[in-house]
């Protein structure tokens, strides 16, 4: 039997029924996927997405033991999540890095909690449609979207998987105790926590769930004064009931704190005083309880701010006392309203920034767990109050289909913002103001994309809304340098290394800055204090070896690009970097082998033809040279120094017309460069041609384009 609940009479709130659950897991699987389907086709986002999975070597390699061993044993970007890591692991096991496979992962799992939901709800109340309603509100609410089409936020719905599927587990030992039952409890409270370590407050859910539905602190009979000490008794019981489940919450919750400082997440007091954390947390409460009932403005991200108007912590106060204090009122003809409005606030402590990790004020995937509280406080009360209507069944039924049919609408409109990158930044700017984690996010897209002007205005934008921001400094001086500016990109670089000097990214970026001006001593100093920080990251393996390079140690700088191949072998940089650095040592065998490796791993790049043209040419070879550099002139048509290595190349092979023509072409592209002229020049007298010719001649017409 389950366990009964509260109430005396019998309501449409509480009526059990002998309805199949089957029709209802259907339908809310079918809701899921309804509003979801399409991101099976969307992106990874440059939001962790690529930092969790496609740039993570140990998930990038599958599921091994090496793997298996790192996702338990150590923590990764602040979390030590290691059920997180290893679904990511299984899915590039099965699918390889296909963004669309982790969509759909994460819709299934979604659906999946929302019948566990269902589920759990009808075993405690035996209130079938109420219990249907909270877990179809939970499928299709516009603020499920960000969990949901999000890959970075596995961690969410599979935590909460293992979160409702522990409070299902309660109620069936509340049914029978047990140890066997209990230790279900305790294996899938810990298999959330390794999931993500925001469920913390499992345990107080489960002591407000003791209270209603289960009604486990319900008084005896044996007189007011035995009832009262019976009831602190039984209250007492029930939650050392729980101390094995409260000691793993203080540990992970322990853990997780140490892990962020230690990542440098963690905000200091000098950030953000204590009393701005304070009103932010009211004001995101008051937030999030608009936005579950108007789901408007909804973005990826909402900035920290500066400071918080004294009005708006005081309404978001008044407001929220309010509500605590008319739900009190009403906790014995309506206990669910205490619960639900109890679970909603304590199940958001976590995340309301009274410790304050990243820049985020507040975030719609926070009330991915939180929005059950107020949803079973909304139906339960609106089922309550159609008991006054003769034809409440018809009532509820209506509200009920319009609710979640303007729900759904609006979700499946949020989940298309998610589609790729641009349009989740681009979007976040359209609805927020000041948004320099915005401004930033979409200067590191146009970044990657190659509009190098676009991109550090944006990216000077988010400075400038926000000069202490680490990320926007070191995105604005990988931005910088790329547009040949070494020296600004350096300024920005130690500004962003001396606010957060545990970031090895930082340090790898400001290595590379140091690197172009010539700098090698200096770069190789960041470079190894990035692997003391981090010592697998390929990216300051391969920095430091072309430091090394650059300072004549030309062995221990090949020794350094072997060890980030071997750490990420996709990495096609080191690739390259090992075989330039192979051509001038003279080991042409194993650089022509790192050329072809290159140009397997990255096709469609033309610097492997480019690099191995050029050795091919160097030794003399040169038609196997001309059949390089011709790949790479069709891949890089308007660069001017490519075709005039191919005419010269041409014009060697004694190809006169031909390396004539590219030589032209270079000239024609770069006229402003002496030595094109002078290639040119020599190619046309060659020909027999006047000497300067190069400048008057107009190209032959069968020149190869």
């Amino acid at each position: 039997m389950a366990p009964r609940v509260a109430g005396r009479r019998t309501t449409f709130a509480s009526r059990r029924t002998t309805f199949s659950s089957v029709p209802v897991y259907i339908a809310l699987v079918v809701a899921v996927f309804a509003v979801f389907r399409q991101v099976s086709g969307f992106e990874f986002v440059n939001l962790d997405d690529l930092t969790y999975v496609v740039r993570n070597p140990h998930v990038t390699s599958g599921l091994t033991l090496h793997g298996v061993a790192w996702a338990f044993t150590h923590a990764y970007e602040g979390y030590w999540a290691p059920l997180t890591w290893l679904s990511y692991m299984a899915e590039v096991q099965f699918f390889g890095l296909n963004s669309g496979a982790f969509h759909a992962t994460s819709v299934v799992v979604h659906a999946a909690n929302a019948c566990l939901l269902f589920a759990a709800l009808k075993r405690m109340t035996g209130a079938y449609w109420p219990s249907a309603c909270v877990a179809a509100l939970f499928a299709v609410h516009p603020l499920q979207v960000e969990s949901v089409a999000w890959i970075a936020e596995r961690k969410d719905v599979l935590s909460t998987f293992f979160y409702v599927l522990t409070i299902w587990a309660y109620a069936r030992y509340v049914e029978r105790r047990g140890l066997a039952r209990y230790l279900l409890v305790v294996a899938g409270f810990a298999c959330g926590l390794m999931s993500k370590p925001m469920i913390v407050t499992l345990p107080l859910v489960l002591i407000l769930l003791d209270v209603w539905p289960l009604r486990r602190l319900a008084q005896s009979d044996d007189g007011p004064g035995q009832a009262s000490r019976s009831t602190t008794t039984r209250a007492v019981d029930l939650v050392r009931e729980k101390a094995p489940l409260l000691i793993m919450s203080l540990v992970v919750a322990v853990v997780t704190i140490v892990v962020q400082g230690n990542a440098g997440a963690l905000a200091s007091l000098t950030t953000a005083s204590l009393s701005t954390r304070v009103a932010n947390a009211l004001v995101s409460c008051a937030t999030y309880l608009a936005k579950m009932f108007w789901p408007s403005g909804l973005a990826a991200l909402y900035p920290y701010p500066r400071a918080v108007p004294v009005w708006q912590a005081a309404v978001a106060l008044l407001a929220l006392t309010g509500i605590s204090a008319g739900v009190l009122r009403g906790r014995e003809r309506a206990p669910w309203l205490v619960v639900g409005w109890l679970w909603y606030l304590v199940t958001l402590v976590p995340v309301l920034g009274l410790i304050q990790a990243g820049p985020q004020a507040r975030a719609d995937r926070y009330t991915y767990v939180a929005m059950i509280g107020i949803s079973i406080m909304a139906v339960w009360g609106i089922a309550q109050l159609a008991d006054r209507f003769r034809y409440r069944r018809t009532v509820c039924a209506g509200v009920a289909c319009v609710t979640l049919a303007m729900a759904g609408a609006l979700a499946w409109q949020q989940v298309t913002y998610w589609r790729s990158t641009e349009t989740v930044f681009r979007r976040a700017l359209a609805v927020t103001s000041d948004n320099y984690v915005a401004h930033k996010g979409l200067g590191t897209v146009l970044l990657d994309a190659g509009h190098i002007d676009d991109a550090i205005v944006q990216l000077q934008s988010a400075v400038a809304l926000a000069p202490d921001y680490g990320e926007a400094l070191s995105d604005l001086g990988e931005a910088l340098l790329a547009a040949g500016q070494p020296d600004a990109a350096a300024a920005n670089l130690t500004r962003a290394v001396q606010r957060q000097p545990a970031n090895p990214d930082f340090r790898v970026n400001l290595g590379s800055a140091l690197y172009a001006l010539g700098r090698g001593p200096a770069a190789e100093v960041e470079y190894r204090e990035a692997l003391r920080l981090a010592p697998d990251n390929y990216m300051a393996h391969s920095g430091l070896g072309l430091a090394l390079a650059q300072e004549g140690d030309l062995d221990n700088a090949r020794r350094e690009l072997l060890t980030a191949i071997q750490l990420n072998p996709g990495y096609a940089d080191a690739h390259l970097n090992l075989a330039t650095i192979l051509a001038r040592m003279g080991r042409t065998e194993e650089a022509s082998r790192a050329f072809a490796d290159l140009a397997r791993l990255n096709p469609g790049a033309p610097d492997a033809h480019i690099g191995l043209g050029t050795l091919l040419a160097k030794e003399g070879r040169m038609n196997e040279a001309i059949a390089e550099l011709s790949i790479a002139v069709r891949m890089k048509p308007d660069d001017a120094a490519l075709h005039g290595n191919l005419g010269i190349a041409l014009v060697s092979a004694g190809r006169i017309e031909e390396g004539t023509a590219q030589l032209f072409e270079a000239v024609r592209l770069r006229p402003d460069l002496p030595e094109l002229r002078n290639n040119l020049d020599l190619a046309l007298a060659m020909r027999g041609a006047p000497a300067g010719a190069a400048g008057s001649r107009q190209p032959p017409p069968s020149r190869p384009r």
